[in-house]
């Protein structure tokens, strides 16, 4: 929990949520070192750090953005995806979109519809392989650009 709030702490800029937070959790008296220790150690971490990017700092981080190139691939992908998601059966586009969109597990997806868990399986099985086949048809190959 300690180190939760140090990082909102940091992303946020609140130096005062950081150390609340922690050095609260921290008052149990379970750890070493004492109170006044871990409190300086704390208030250092939490202290906001204003230093400015030389050029030579700022040219030695990498870009990991896409390139436009890549962006349009996506995006097109991302276009013949939602329409051979659209070209599935409702019972198989109904699996995907809870099994893999909502991320339910096999479990929750048969107590969801009302189907034994094998059907769902079976079900989720027969949509990606149909999934697969509409999507190489229309040029996408498995992965991501």
């Amino acid at each position: 929990m300690a180190s939760d709030d140090v990082r909102i702490a940091q992303a946020t800029g609140s130096p005062y949520k950081c150390c609340t937070g922690v050095i609260m959790s921290g008052c149990s008296g379970s750890g070493s070192g004492s109170f006044g220790t871990r409190f300086k150690a704390l208030s250092a971490l939490c202290r906001r750090k204003d230093a400015e990017l030389d050029d030579e700092a700022a040219g030695a981080i990498e870009d990991t953005s896409d390139d436009p190139e890549v962006t349009v691939q996506k995006k097109d992908t991302s276009d013949a995806l939602r329409r051979c998601l659209g070209s599935l059966s409702a019972e198989h586009r109904e699996i995907v979109d809870l099994a893999c969109y909502h991320e339910k597990s096999v479990e929750e997806v048969a107590g969801i519809i009302g189907i034994p868990e094998n059907t769902v399986k079976t079900r989720l099985f027969d949509a990606r392989k149909k999934l697969a086949e509409l999507l190489k048809a229309a040029g996408i190959e498995r992965g991501r650009p």
